[in-house]
């Protein structure tokens, strides 16, 4: 009797150990799930950067000291946007719970908190360049200009969600542009969010999920979920290239501001780095280098 109690002991303490060993593992990859940066911002001047999380916060970072400024406890749910407004020492987030906020990065002040921004996730945002302005976009097809918490206009047209917005600096942000998973990118212009885009380009069979316009402005760069970039002179209407390469879908692109570069990232874990050399009609885009993050998605 008493071996058989010991052995009844012992298959319960090995049955605890393997429950308290899922738990183990559950809350740690809980941990790491929380801690995936759903988007980056650097600060146009100083030495700072914005790191937006899935578990809900925002992380202010001193890039010369590379440690943490502040961390911004902001909602429940994931974080997917985030954008210093330039010329103060405020920022813009939006998040899952289809809030936007506006924080002081001194002083930790919520400045702004609009709540139902939006009627689904909020995906993006961007700060005019020259104006008190900001547009966002999310799951609701939808993309809407802000001043302060007050909604200025809103701009429909999107069939799908929208996942990126991005105004055009080289025209002071008279002109935006968009991207969706409706395959589409659409340019418009800031004063009429009752009209038509200006133009919509057509990237292929997947969604658009990143696009950023040259530093000059003529020309705009898509990523997709079709594994491609492209490279557009959208006044034109016209693809001018393809860049190939990546083996999963492509989460961001960005035009160097002064050099000309282009980089690519992709859920396939690498960045790939690109000369783009851009001149009447001549486009020349050479892969330099690809580099591998070892990063999961």
């Amino acid at each position: 009797f008493q071996r058989k109690a010991k052995e009844d002991s012992g298959a319960l303490d090995m049955s605890l150990l393997v429950e308290e060993k899922k738990l183990l593992v559950a809350s740690e990859e809980k941990g790491r799930k929380e801690d995936r940066v759903k988007c980056l911002d650097l600060h146009p001047t100083e030495p700072l950067a914005l790191a937006a999380t899935w578990g809900g916060k925002v992380i202010l970072w001193n890039l010369d000291a590379s440690t943490i400024v502040r961390t911004f406890s902001v909602s429940a749910k994931s974080v997917r946007a985030c954008k210093f407004i330039p010329g103060s020492s405020r920022f813009a987030c939006g998040s899952d719970d289809k809030h936007l906020r506006v924080y002081d990065s001194l002083t930790a002040e919520l400045v702004h908190d609009v709540e139902d921004a939006h009627d689904d996730y909020v995906r993006s945002i961007d700060v005019h360049p020259s104006k008190p302005l900001m547009l966002s976009s999310g799951d609701d097809m939808a993309i809407k200009l802000w001043q302060g918490a007050q909604l200025k206009a809103a701009y429909a047209g999107h069939a799908h969600y929208v996942m990126m917005v991005r105004f055009n600096h080289s025209d002071d942000g008279a002109t935006f542009a968009s991207g969706s998973l409706d395959k589409t990118v659409k340019v418009w212009a800031l004063d009429s969010p009752q009209g038509e885009p200006l133009c919509t380009l057509v990237h292929g069979d997947k969604g658009v999920n990143c696009l950023s316009y040259s530093p000059g402005g003529t020309y705009l760069a898509t990523g997709a979920d079709d594994y491609t970039v492209k490279l557009w002179d959208y006044g034109a209407k016209t693809c001018i290239a393809t860049l190939g390469g990546h083996l999963n879908n492509v989460s961001a692109v960005l035009f160097h501001p002064h050099l000309p570069l282009l980089v690519s990232a992709s859920e396939d874990g690498t960045v790939k780095l690109y000369h783009c050399v851009t001149g009447g009609f001549v486009v020349v885009v050479d892969e330099i280098t690809t580099l591998n993050s070892g990063l999961e998605r």
